[in-house]
């Protein structure tokens, strides 16, 4: 399958899957085909400030869900170093109601609600509980596996599609002489439905990366264990996944 081909289908999916209702004259309610930890339709709500002007946000959702699971994000400065780090990786700001937030206008109102939606889900999947007790965050146990094995990497990079998006990525691996550069997605909480979210950006990225890049996609199985249909879905697309249980196996090739 060609990327133009995957691009209309994903485009065709999202279109036939994306629901709005009008809450009422200024707002608007829109249910994406993205399912948080909970299983639930991620959804942002859409407040017209004038014609060309707009705030969309999560009205609180996010982080209020978080709190009810009973974690709590100012009880560690590291937690909120790492909370903050996702909101400014996608220029997502957030209120004193704790809501997440960005505004746009008509012109990116289509990239500013991606990265809304991105943050969120990258938001519910490194902070989701494992147990009753809250244990390390997931992108802290994978960070802590490059500098303890000498993987060089540098953090948070961005990168802008042939769709225009920016897409957000966890950490990147230089490439050196004959040696790719190495892309690396962490994902806590892996579904199918987050593939296709990693598939899009994989597939918007890559040619427009020199040096044939590849993407490495660290899945926590130690709580959860991934289906097959959602790890083949990342095959077909030539995405390397790593199961955390079998890291050790990727030590050689991601320190070259």
């Amino acid at each position: 399958m060609n990327t133009a081909t995957f691009s209309n289908l994903y485009a065709n999916w999202l279109k036939e899957n994306i629901q709005e209702k009008q809450i009422d004259k200024n707002t608007f309610r829109i249910s994406t085909p993205f399912l948080d930890r909970k299983n639930d339709y991620v959804e942002v709500y859409i407040v017209k400030e004038s014609e060309d002007s707009f705030i969309i946000t999560d009205d609180g959702y996010t982080v209020g869900e978080l709190e009810l699971s009973g974690f709590n994000l100012e009880s560690s400065k590291r937690r909120m170093e790492i909370f903050n780090t996702i909101l400014n990786s996608h220029g997502i700001s957030i209120d004193d109601d704790k809501s997440l937030y960005v505004r746009a206008n008509l012109s990116n109102y289509p990239a500013k609600k991606h990265m809304l939606t991105q943050c969120m889900m990258k938001v519910s999947d490194l902070f989701v509980l494992s147990q009753s007790n809250v244990k390390s965050l997931f992108i802290e146990d994978v960070k802590n596996f490059f500098e303890q094995n000498n993987i060089r990497y540098t953090e948070g990079p961005s990168f802008i599609g042939k769709s225009k998006l920016l897409n957000n990525f966890d950490f990147v691996i230089s490439h050196y002489k004959d040696i790719p550069e190495r892309i690396i997605r962490v994902v806590n909480n892996y579904s199918l439905d987050y593939a296709k979210s990693i598939i899009f950006s994989w597939e918007d990225i890559k040619e427009v990366r020199s040096n044939n890049p590849i993407l490495y996609t660290f899945i926590n199985d130690t709580v959860k264990v991934p289906s097959k249909e959602a790890l083949q879905a990342l095959s077909e697309y030539d995405i390397k996944y790593v199961l955390w249980s079998q890291r050790d196996k990727y030590i050689k090739e991601l320190s070259a």
